[in-house]
């Protein structure tokens, strides 16, 4: 890091070349830092490798995701056929026996109605 007497030194040599409000301007856009917070050529190229790895596990992840979802997709496909199939079988039994109970009532009521008609007939 800068000690404070290299700042001065450097702010005196930017007059030199600058005004001074150009020279504080340029002092000021160049803050201090630490040499060790710098990256270098091998830390690019480590992050590049590392962003490679990245992108190739999220391809290998999209990939198995993609795959998971179309094994998702065909059961349900093939449980909604089984209940759309079973839902047919309970709606045709449903209906035979509905008819069954129909023509039963049917049977029933008019036997009564002659029943009723045969009883005022013989009333009067």
């Amino acid at each position: 890091m800068s000690t404070e007497a290299q700042l001065q030194h450097l702010y005196q040599q930017l007059t030199q070349v600058f005004d001074p409000e150009g020279a504080t301007t340029l002092m000021e856009l160049v803050s201090p830092f630490a040499r060790d917070q710098l990256a270098t050529k091998a830390d690019t190229v480590a992050l590049r490798s590392e962003m490679a790895d990245l992108r190739t596990e999220m391809a290998d992840l999209r990939g198995d995701l993609r795959r998971e979802m179309a094994d998702l997709r065909g059961g349900l496909q093939t449980e909604m056929a089984e209940l759309q199939g079973s839902l047919h079988a309970d709606l045709a039994a449903f209906k035979h026996e509905l008819t069954r109970s129909l023509a039963s009532w049917m049977f029933v009521s008019q036997g009564v109605l002659v029943g009723v008609v045969g009883l005022i007939v013989g009333l009067s």
